[in-house]
C-alpha cells in the first residue's frame, strides 16, 4: 500500500507506553557503588580507631605515659574527624586524615614500645601489620599502586624492627611494671582489629559473589532475549556454533507497509519507539502462540513453526499467527501488513563468533520473503505447498499464478479467514 503522506490518517504520539524492556540491561553504576562502599569502610576504620583509643586512653593515664595520652588523643580526634567529614561528603579529605594520622600514631606507639632497650614490647610491631591489611580499605577506591605502597612502607617498618634496627623513643618509655599488662592489651586490641577487618573481607567476598551472581543472570536475560531459550541452553552446553536440518517446516515474513513514508515524516527516536511498539506486539503474539521469532530485519519480522521441536499442525500454527499480526496492525494507523508464508525443509543454527544470532536457511526461507515482498497489504499471502497443509482448515481466495524473483511463476493464495469452527 502506497499512500502520499497528505493523505495518509494522522499517526497517534507514540510516547507514553512504549518501552524497549530496559530492566534486561539495568546495572548498578559500578564506580557509584564503589564509591559508597569506600566510604562504608572508612567508617568502620574511624570506630576502630575510636574503639582502640577507650581501650587505652585510660590505661596510658593511669600509667601517666603522656605521649602514648597524647598519641590516643590524636587517635580520637582522627577517628571522630573522619566520621564528621565523611557525613558531610569530604571523603577524600576524611581519607588521607585517617591514612596519615594512624600510619604517624602507629609508627610513634611502636617506637615507644621498644624504648626501653632489652625489655621491649615486640608485640606491639604487630601493629603494622594491621596497618598494612588497613591499606585495602583505607584506599578501597584508589589505584592498586597507592594501596600496595602504603602497606610496602608498613611492612617495612615491621621487618626493620624485627631486625632490631626501627627507631626507639627511649626518653619516652613504659614502666616496666605494666609490661605484662600492656602485651596483654596489644594482644587483645590487634586481635579486635584484625577481626573486623576480617569480617570486611568477608562481606567483600560475599557481595563480590552476590553481584556476580546479579550479573551472570542478567547476562543470561540478554542471551535468552537475543536467542531461543532451547538456542541458548545448547550454546551454554556445547559452546560452539551449530546447524541442525529441520526437514519440514514453516516460515513466516511480515513487511510493515507505509513504514518507509512514516519514518521520513517523524523524528528518528519516535520512528524507533514506534516500530518498538509493533514488533514489541508481535513478540507477544508469537510468544502466546508457541511459535520461534527468528529476527527483524529492518521494518520485517520473521517467525518459524517446527524448527525447534518437530510439529505436525506448522502450517496451521503459522498462518494463525500471519491472521493475528494482521489485526493486530488495527492498533496503529495510517500502517498494514504484507505478510508471506512458505512450507519445507530449512537448516537452522548458529553460526560465527561475533553478534550470534540464531536463522534459517534454504529455499523455503527465500520463497516465504518473496511471498511476502510481492503480496498484497493486509493480506497473509501462502505458497501452494504450505495451502495444501493448512488441509482446508482456512478459508482462502486463489491469487493466480504470480511470478517470484529466482522461481518463476508460483500457484499463490491470500488467506481470507482464521481458523474453520470444525477444524479446531
Amino acid at each position: 500500500m502506497s499512500t502520499s503522506p497528505e493523505s495518509r490518517p494522522a499517526v497517534p504520539p507514540v510516547g507514553g507506553d512504549a518501552s524497549f524492556g530496559t530492566d534486561a540491561f539495568d546495572s548498578v553504576d559500578a564506580l557509584a557503588a564503589r564509591g559508597h562502599r569506600a566510604t562504608l569502610y572508612l567508617r568502620v576504620l574511624a570506630y576502630v580507631v575510636i574503639a582502640n583509643v577507650a581501650l587505652w586512653l585510660p590505661v596510658a593515664v593511669m600509667m601517666r605515659a603522656t605521649a602514648l595520652a597524647i598519641v590516643d588523643v590524636g587517635l580520637l580526634v582522627t577517628g571522630l574527624g573522619a566520621l564528621w567529614l565523611t557525613r558531610l561528603g569530604h571523603v577524600h579529605v576524611a581519607r588521607a586524615l585517617v591514612a596519615l594520622c594512624i600510619f604517624v600514631a602507629v609508627a610513634l606507639v611502636v617506637a615507644i614500645a621498644y624504648g626501653d632497650t632489652g625489655s621491649e614490647i615486640r608485640l606491639a610491631n604487630l601493629w603494622f601489620i594491621v596497618l598494612a591489611v588497613a591499606a585495602y580499605f583505607v584506599f578501597y577506591d584508589y589505584r592498586p599502586l597507592v594501596r600496595d605502597t602504603y602497606a610496602l612502607l608498613a611492612f617495612g617498618l615491621f621487618v626493620a624492627y624485627a631486625a632490631g634496627v626501627g627507631p626507639r623513643l627511649e626518653p619516652m618509655r613504659l614502666p616496666r611494671e605494666y609490661h605484662d599488662a600492656i602485651e596483654s592489651m596489644v594482644a587483645a586490641s590487634i586481635a579486635i582489629s584484625l577481626f573486623v577487618m576480617m569480617r570486611l573481607f568477608m562481606f567483600e567476598l560475599s557481595d563480590a559473589e552476590r553481584r556476580l551472581g546479579l550479573a551472570n543472570a542478567r547476562l543470561e536475560r540478554i542471551l535468552e532475549n537475543m536467542l531461543p531459550k532451547a538456542v541458548a541452553d545448547r550454546l551454554r552446553t556445547e559452546g560452539r556454533a551449530f546447524a541442525d536440518p529441520c526437514p519440514d517446516c514453516s516460515v513466516l515474513f511480515a513487511d510493515l507497509v507505509g513504514f518507509t513514508e512514516l519514518s521520513e515524516r517523524l523524528p528518528a527516536d519516535e520512528v524507533v519507539e514506534l516500530l518498538n511498539r509493533i514488533f514489541s506486539r508481535f513478540d507477544d503474539l508469537t510468544e502466546q502462540a508457541g511459535l520461534t521469532k527468528i529476527k527483524t530485519i529492518g521494518d520485517a519480522y520473521m517467525v518459524a513453526a517446527g524448527v525447534l521441536e518437530p510439529r505436525a499442525d506448522h502450517a496451521s500454527a503459522i498462518a494463525a499467527l500471519a491472521l493475528a499480526l494482521q489485526d493486530a496492525m488495527d492498533e496503529f494507523d495510517g500502517l498494514s501488513l504484507r505478510a508471506g508464508i512458505s512450507s519445507g525443509p530449512v537448516i537452522a543454527g548458529v553460526i560465527g563468533k561475533r553478534r550470534l544470532v540464531y536463522d534459517l536457511w534454504g529455499d523455503t526461507v527465500n520463497v516465504a520473503a518473496r511471498m511476502a515482498s510481492g503480496g498484497v497489504a493486509g493480506r497473509v499471502q501462502v505458497t501452494a505447498d504450505s495451502w495444501r497443509r493448512l488441509a482446508g482448515a482456512f478459508d482462502a481466495e486463489p491469487r493466480g499464478t504470480v511470478e517470484v524473483k529466482g522461481k518463476g511463476p508460483m500457484k499463490t493464495y491470500l488467506l481470507a479467514s482464521g481458523l474453520r469452527p470444525d477444524s479446531a
